[in-house]
């Protein structure tokens, strides 16, 4: 298989830490909400579709999600400089009011050309 492009989206590590120790979770219907970012409970840590207390997973706290940016940042990383030499590298560029739906849209733009 060859590879044409390869995307990656640049988020700034803080930011990636906020959005994700704000989120929340249903733990029965499974909907996701953001305290801070997009969508957020119409009612504070109430599930708008089924009415369950939302939850914050185990894993969504700050020195774990540190963690796994380490663990990017020594597996991900070099295959990023790597496709930047090749001149494959797409890179868009994400921040606090770029949506999931705006980053879905520029990266099917780049698949178009």
């Amino acid at each position: 298989m060859t590879v044409h492009a390869v995307i990656n989206i640049d988020v700034p590590y803080e930011l990636i830490i906020d959005r994700m120790v704000n989120r929340r979770i249903c733990p029965n219907c499974k909907s996701i909400y953001n305290l801070k970012y997009g969508k957020k409970p119409q009612i504070e840590n109430i599930c708008d579709e089924c009415g369950t207390n939302l939850i914050q997973r185990t894993d969504d706290n700050e020195k774990t999600i540190r963690d796994r940016l380490v663990t990017y940042e020594i597996n991900t990383k070099p295959l990023i400089e790597y496709y930047k030499e090749q001149e494959k590298l797409i890179n868009i560029i994400s921040d606090e009011k770029t949506s999931i739906d705006e980053l879905v849209k520029q990266a099917k733009e780049y698949t178009k050309k």
